[in-house]
């Protein structure tokens, strides 16, 4: 993940589409983007083609955190760093989580799925923000903050509401997922 940030501040990344969009409204967030609003809802949903009328993604949580990285550097290189911190959060979270469940050969084990799911999606998607990929890795971290919690882990309870929020706030697909878990 960090190796495909710094890459992609060093080949100039510059947010497309709904990288654009997202990169803006997280400018928005603390008044720096041009409508200095700071967003109530997540982005425009594609379903909304089939719908044959406008929805969003539920909430802007995925704004509020990719804000502070977004005001803090200048260029789109802020985005990429949040995204990237969130990413690295995940896999942080993972192993930490693994690790108090089941010791060091859980954690292990719980690292190599990651780095499969990591290796299958490229570099480039681990730091692009993107509604639909950024969410990847912090829901694999969701199913272990759950499972944590299943056998008996309260203390996990506080992080698997957070991040549940995010995922469910950043990607309509989850809203099934993330309740039903």
């Amino acid at each position: 993940v960090v190796v495909a940030a710094v890459r992609a501040g060093r080949e100039g990344w510059v947010p497309v589409g709904d990288a654009a969009l997202l990169t803006v409204q997280a400018r928005d967030v603390l008044g720096g983007g041009p409508g200095g609003d700071a967003p109530s809802l997540g982005m425009w949903a594609s379903t909304s083609w089939s719908l044959g009328f406008d929805i969003n993604h539920p909430g802007p949580l995925l704004y509020w955190v990719l804000a502070v990285p977004t005001a803090l550097v200048a260029g789109p290189v802020g985005v990429v760093i949040g995204t990237a911190l969130v990413n690295c959060a995940s896999v942080l979270g993972i192993f930490a989580v693994a690790w108090r469940r089941g010791g060091p050969v859980t954690a292990l084990a719980a690292l190599a799925v990651t780095a499969a799911l990591c290796w299958s999606l490229g570099s480039a998607v681990l730091v692009e923000p993107w509604h639909a990929s950024t969410v990847l890795l912090p829901f694999l971290l969701f199913l272990v903050l759950a499972w944590s919690l299943a056998c008996g882990d309260l203390a996990c309870l506080p992080a698997l509401v957070l991040v549940g929020s995010l995922v469910l706030q950043t990607n309509l697909a989850y809203a099934v997922l993330v309740p039903g878990v």
